[in-house]
């Protein structure tokens, strides 16, 4: 998942043919996390700031994510990215 210039919300998953691109209806802070919300509503991004690993490298990313799409929950590790654009 990718928040964009804060506008729009790119989900791409390994099974699908292209990325989702949906732009952003709601954003807001719940406690210390950040809500983006798109599609109507059929997606929803929270951003915790907690620490993760995804068990797979020695990484730590600075934060912990959870996808809601279409009632299926997606979990994940997360970082801020800066564009070179």
């Amino acid at each position: 998942v990718e928040v964009t210039k804060n506008d729009s919300l790119v989900v791409n998953m390994p099974d699908w043919n292209a990325p989702l691109r949906a732009k952003i209806t709601e954003s807001g802070v719940d406690g210390d996390s950040a809500v983006y919300r798109a599609g109507n509503d059929s997606l929803r991004l929270v951003v915790y700031p907690y620490f993760c690993s995804d068990g797979m490298s020695d990484f730590l990313y600075t934060r912990r994510i959870a996808l809601l799409y279409k009632g299926q929950a997606y979990q994940g590790c997360g970082e801020f990215l800066r564009s070179s654009h």
